[in-house]
């Protein structure tokens, strides 16, 4: 497999909504293995490929099946025969089904449907102009302060992050070890948690990138709280974290995407000013 030509293709065909960077992050350290990546026609010239991610935590216990294709090619029958490829290799792993969401450059909702593929849920991209201040919320807990996250807390961040996002639609936390690796990434932004010393309370995360215009755009990539801390205005906390994140940056705009059903977190976002931008459906199998 070309990995170079690979992230290439995804890149072009998805208008750089999969950056060549993320596509080798998915191949390198979150796919199974070289048989989760189909690639279609010649190795330095891809016109249709699949990513199969069955190693994540998530929801509904799904794989997540990625399809780009040429819009050259015959794209009904290339995007059907990844799709059919995608669960017949999903159902053969640890999963009990496979998502499949309809993103640019991707499958769309007549292709999916005609394999046996059925709605399941969407995904919201919100973004808030000028950026929002952040939100009131509760005093934190006693003894507890945000601070950067360190190799000893890893492993925390990562259970609060698993038990934050298990019941969210959309949401696939990683492996340990490949979570572990990300975190030693400081290209994806910084990452804060509350903590005590030991627990991990919530976590916060914010990125941000340069725009053709030269504004600086912040984008709250993931927040979240430990199921024991419920009700004790963390949520809010997060996000104000984030939002000063970006403030530091100098970003003047922010955007983030969330599962429409979750609705405490949309609650959360629409009070803060953020609203719905673009709409991902997502179908399963």
């Amino acid at each position: 497999m070309n990995l170079d030509a690979v992230a290439v293709f995804v890149h072009r065909v998805t208008g750089g909504g999969f950056p060549a960077a993320l596509v080798r992050e998915l191949v390198e350290g979150i796919v199974a293995g070289p048989h989760c990546v189909h690639v279609v026609g010649p190795e330095d010239a891809p016109r249709a490929v699949g990513l199969l991610v069955d190693t994540c935590d998530n929801a509904s216990n799904c794989a997540e099946l990625d399809v780009f294709v040429d819009p050259q090619t015959d794209v009904p029958a290339r995007t059907a025969q990844l799709l059919e490829w995608g669960a017949a290799l999903a159902a053969r792993g640890p999963r009990t089904c496979v998502e499949v969401p309809l993103h640019p450059g991707g499958p769309d909702e007549a292709t999916v449907r005609a394999v046996g593929y059925a709605y399941a849920h969407t995904l919201w991209g919100m973004r808030a102009v000028p950026l929002p201040g952040p939100p009131a919320h509760p005093p934190l807990p006693s003894g507890f302060n945000w601070r950067e996250l360190t190799p000893d807390l890893v492993p925390a961040c990562h259970e609060t992050t698993r038990l934050a996002f298990a019941q969210v639609p959309g949401a696939f936390v990683p492996t340990l070890e490949v979570f572990t690796a990300r975190c030693a990434d400081r290209t994806g932004g910084p990452r804060r948690i509350l903590t005590d010393g030991h627990r991990v309370a919530a976590f916060s995360r914010a990125a941000w990138r340069t725009g053709t215009d030269g504004a600086v755009i912040g984008t709250v990539v993931s927040l979240g709280r430990h199921p024991d801390f419920k009700g004790q205005g963390l949520g809010p906390a997060a996000l104000a974290e984030a939002l000063r994140l970006l403030a530091a940056a100098g970003a003047t705009s922010a955007e983030l995407d969330v599962a429409a059903r979750n609705t405490a977190a949309l609650s959360l976002y629409e009070r803060a000013g953020f609203v719905q931008e673009t709409e991902l459906r997502v179908f399963w199998k």
